[in-house]
């Protein structure tokens, strides 16, 4: 989508020791052949001492490593337990919220640049009606910036002020049909070219953009009043916000950089 209107319109051992040489006897005269024996007994039972204190001292370190050896386990199984739970609470807290919306509902814009009012028909896009309804219930966009705004085509939005918000809501619903299309006020959700890749960026047309509806853009309801404070929505920026940027640091990035923006002060569902 060349002009897609997307939260884009548009992730040591060294070597064993040498083996000691074995005494050899030699030859001589008996005396010398009795110390030679003497000397291999005496050397047979040194051998024989050092095998039984080596064979000791081996039994003894086994020991010691089957009981660090047991001493690990245990505190590696605590902690897989402990990071299991972790995982899960996170799991929890990232759920989404899932409310089926009414057939009908309205929300309620306040703005820097005044109100205005959206009118959503759960029928023309279900999971989209959905997922709005929801982040309106969520408070999801007071303070988000209005960060691409193309006069004679559309104004954008859908980062919330804080950035980490964006992300817990940064999951794709799927693809809803067209069956109307992008007139003059209409809201529709932003997306890439890839499959179920809305999240919570939309935009209303400035204009009649029914170019709009073979990419699969599909409107989920429309501006029925206050349509002339969207039309003033401050464009004097364009499309130079940085969408990457705008994801990493939510409006300290845009405060700073874009200081012009105008921006939603609540949507609230109307009573």
């Amino acid at each position: 989508m060349a002009e897609e209107a997307d939260g884009g319109v548009g992730r040591g051992s060294g070597d064993p020791p040498d083996k000691a040489a074995e005494p050899q006897p030699n030859g001589g005269d008996a005396r010398t052949v009795s110390r030679t024996r003497t000397t291999q007994l005496s050397l047979r039972v040194r051998s024989g001492q050092a095998i039984v204190v080596t064979a000791c001292s081996t039994k003894a370190s086994l020991l010691w490593k089957e009981r660090m050896m047991k001493r690990f386990l245990a505190i590696a199984s605590v902690a897989a337990t402990l990071a299991a739970c972790s995982g899960a609470q996170s799991a929890s807290e990232e759920k989404l919220p899932n409310e089926k919306a009414p057939d009908t509902y309205r929300v309620n814009f306040d703005t820097s640049r005044g109100p205005f009012v959206v009118e959503v028909n759960r029928d023309q896009a279900p999971n989209g009606a959905d997922r709005f309804y929801n982040l309106v219930k969520a408070k999801y966009f007071d303070g988000s910036r209005f960060y691409r705004v193309v006069p004679g085509f559309m104004v954008q939005w859908g980062a919330a002020a804080d950035p980490k918000n964006s992300q817990k809501w940064d999951q794709g619903i799927p693809d809803d049909p067209v069956k109307t299309t992008n007139a003059r006020g209409a809201i529709s959700f932003a997306a890439s070219s890839q499959p179920n890749s809305r999240t919570t960026h939309l935009f209303i047309n400035f204009v009649d953009n029914a170019r709009l509806d073979p990419m699969g853009f599909a409107p989920i309801g429309k501006v029925v009043s206050g349509m002339e404070n969207v039309d003033q929505i401050y464009s004097g920026d364009g499309e130079r916000p940085d969408q990457g940027a705008i994801k990493e640091a939510g409006n300290e990035y845009l405060q700073k950089e874009f200081p012009n923006l105008d921006y939603i002060k609540t949507a609230r569902l109307a009573q």
